[in-house]
């Protein structure tokens, strides 16, 4: 099938990716659940490849793949979503070389460089998602860099979300989340100060993050 442009993979046992090399016009690619297929070397051989998503390979742990990626557009990298179980990134450095890159997606992921500065230099970014995984502190950064993505974590705290309950007022609806790893769920009505100062200080990086970028406009 040497013209099949689109292929969706899911929970498979594939251990070698090199067969799609036989699919040299592939423009969309969804490996999901299939933690030990490699090389991941083989895009390379799909010059047409737009969008790529991964989901629980191991082999995307390193990104320097991509870099023979000149023309992807939308790639998505997650961990095992199921299990909970990380994906370990060594770094986001190597996505500085998708110049066409427009959407990203981060999730189930650990980076070993937290830094999410790199994000900040991809000129066509216009929407990025990322889970609650990140350093508060490099999504606020982010945010005031880069305030033309739109991003579902460009606020220090979430709306409120129904379905949880406060364990100390017993009430739903009044949970939000705080941005950033590692941070606590809070109550509006039990929590308002926890929520306040992490708001200041979001914004505090958000804002000179942006007196930064304008200085170097």
């Amino acid at each position: 099938m040497p013209a099949l442009r689109q292929l969706y993979i899911k929970w498979s046992g594939i251990t070698s990716l090199l067969p799609l090399a036989a699919l040299p016009r592939l423009t969309h690619l969804h490996l999901g659940s299939s933690p030990s297929a490699a090389p991941l070397t083989v895009f390379e051989q799909l010059p047409h490849l737009q969008a790529l998503s991964l989901e629980n390979i191991r082999a995307a742990a390193d990104l320097s793949f991509v870099q023979t990626l000149p023309g992807l557009r939308s790639p998505a990298i997650a961990g095992d979503g199921n299990r909970i179980k990380h994906l370990p990134l060594k770094s986001l450095a190597p996505l500085v070389a998708l110049r066409k890159l427009e959407e990203l997606s981060l999730s189930v992921v650990r980076l070993e460089d937290p830094s999410l500065a790199v994000l900040s230099r991809l000129p066509r970014l216009h929407t990025l998602w990322l889970s609650n995984q990140f350093l508060y502190t490099e999504v606020a950064r982010l945010a005031g860099l880069r305030p033309d993505i739109a991003c579902d974590r460009f606020a220090a705290v979430s709306e409120p979300v129904s379905g949880i309950g406060c364990k100390h007022c017993g009430q739903g609806g009044r949970m939000v989340m705080l941005c950033g790893k590692g941070q606590p769920w809070a109550c509006n009505v039990c929590h308002p100060e926890r929520i306040s100062k992490h708001h200041v200080r979001f914004e505090a990086i958000r804002e000179a993050a942006a007196a930064e970028a304008a200085a170097q406009a």
